[in-house]
């Protein structure tokens, strides 16, 4: 029950999917390289067709948007590919990090959640029979089922509060990846961010995606400098900004998590096993 209370947890960072990851990218940044030798888009993806087959679905769609739009728009995607394997790197080695910290929180809130039947087993072990003192009185009853009650509303707020620093692993800065794709083919501004909002998947950028394109449409036009190199920092600054947000949530988790657990599981705790206890002492005395 606490296990389902407390919610699914996020992949994990093993060695095998950081191994994945890099065989991931190494694939991406060979393609790049046949590319750049000159050899043909098709038949360049066709020599590493068996290991691009082999990707991660997330990793295999974000592929195939990238490579589509690249080729679509008559683009070189050499450039394009080379990009998506360093904001793969970049994100894994975030990732790896951000699941660390978040499983650090997620295991104490088990453990404490645990604690009261683990007690009532040592209860009953040692003698002190906080079993019996539950089903063979009305109070240790009313107790026991109260401490349940506080237990499971507890429960339902720490996986609450789990749910809401559960970290994200979208990327905010596609969109922004996406538009610069379609410049780097020539296309006018307009024209790449039509295409950019074409794309499924990241065509709807959150607001402060949209902000950086208006900032640096506007820098571009003040300036002269190319948009394109605008945007691509731009994506940078707000990965960078996501990751820094999620770190932060999950460095309160810990405080955040102190109140549910001080104010109900303590509580159910007492209720659950030291009242049962101390039940079985005044009655086997």
């Amino acid at each position: 029950m606490i296990s389902k209370l407390l919610g699914k947890p996020i992949p994990p960072a093993s060695g095998m999917l950081e191994h994945q990851s890099d065989r991931t990218t190494v694939v991406i940044r060979k393609l790049a390289s046949l590319l750049a030798a000159g050899v043909p888009a098709l038949q360049a993806r066709g020599h590493l067709e068996q290991d691009i087959a082999k990707f991660h679905p997330d990793v295999a769609e974000r592929f195939e948007l990238t490579w589509d739009l690249a080729n679509r728009l008559g683009g070189s995607p050499t450039p394009t590919l080379l990009r998506l394997a360093e904001v793969l790197e970049s994100q894994q080695s975030q990732s790896a990090s951000i699941q660390l910290a978040y499983a650090a929180p997620r295991a104490t809130a088990k453990l404490i959640m645990g604690l009261p039947f683990a007690a009532l087993v040592i209860g009953q072990l040692i003698g002190l029979n906080p079993i019996g003192s539950i089903t063979g009185s009305i109070l240790g009853f009313l107790s026991f089922l109260v401490g349940i009650a506080l237990l499971i509303v507890g429960q339902m707020w720490v996986q609450n509060i789990l749910e809401k620093a559960r970290p994200q692993f979208s990327d905010p800065g596609a969109f922004l990846d996406a538009v610069a794709i379609g410049l780097s083919a020539g296309l006018s501004p307009e024209r790449a961010e039509s295409e950019a909002r074409s794309l499924k998947g990241i065509g709807n950028p959150d607001p402060e995606a949209e902000a950086s394109l208006e900032e640096c449409r506007a820098l571009s036009h003040k300036t002269g400098s190319s948009i394109r190199g605008l945007l691509l920092d731009a994506a940078q600054a707000i990965r960078a900004a996501h990751r820094n947000h999620q770190a932060q949530a999950i460095s309160k988790l810990q405080i955040r998590l102190m109140l549910p657990l001080g104010l109900l599981t303590l509580p159910a705790f007492v209720l659950l096993a030291v009242a049962p206890m101390a039940i079985g002492m005044l009655t086997h005395t």
